[in-house]
């Protein structure tokens, strides 16, 4: 019995997310110019006719991945700084959040270490990167100053320490994908950056 328009979409949309989640894995462990369609598409386990026909390039498959995670990071991030709560507690909420979905080995592990990659291949300061992480070190940096008024952040300049917290949680991710070890990391150290050791130890 021939699919439905229905049941044909489903199976197209489910395909187009393998091959998201899969080709993120793979240029995340191998580069971005260490990766070919021919080995991408051996690695997702579809023949590369399928995957050319989701998407017409290496560089756009790659464009998609960025987007849709620019899209993400800054709709959960503009969430947790919305949210009812003090600027610690946005903060210990940030990094419990970002130390599960690495321990987990989610798609989170892998796009920290797909710029980490990007940037050793090119240099900092290019466009992905630029693009990747404009917004999360802006919206933490505004976290980091209501946290300074509340004293309970450290005092330095906001955009400094969000590059310090994040740049901490690339080097954690890292850790996590190429040596499966992230187990011992705990959550304080990661707060312990940006929170006065007060907050810290009493759990404000």
């Amino acid at each position: 019995m021939p699919k439905t328009r229905i049941q044909c979409d489903e199976i197209r949309k489910k395909m187009r997310k393998k091959i998201l989640d899969s080709a993120l894995i793979y240029f995340a462990r191998n580069g971005y110019s260490g990766t070919k369609i021919s080995e991408l598409a051996q690695f997702i386990g579809i023949g590369q006719g399928t995957l050319y026909s989701y998407f017409s390039s290496k560089e756009e498959l790659f464009k998609v991945i960025l987007e849709d995670t620019v899209i993400s990071n800054e709709k959960n991030l503009l969430k947790l700084q919305n949210a009812p709560v003090s600027a610690s507690k946005k903060i210990t909420i940030l990094s419990n959040q970002m130390l599960e979905a690495i321990k987990g080995d989610t798609p989170v592990a892998y796009m920290f270490v797909l710029n980490m990659q990007y940037s050793m291949e090119n240099d900092f300061n290019n466009s992905f990167t630029k693009t990747y992480e404009e917004r999360p070190n802006q919206i933490l940096a505004e976290i980091i100053v209501e946290g300074q008024k509340e004293k309970t952040v450290v005092q330095g300049n906001p955009n400094d320490l969000a590059d310090l917290y994040w740049s901490m949680v690339h080097m954690i991710a890292l850790k996590k994908v190429f040596n499966n070890k992230h187990e011992t990391f705990q959550i304080k150290w990661l707060t312990r950056l940006l929170l006065n050791d007060v907050v810290v130890i009493n759990g404000v």
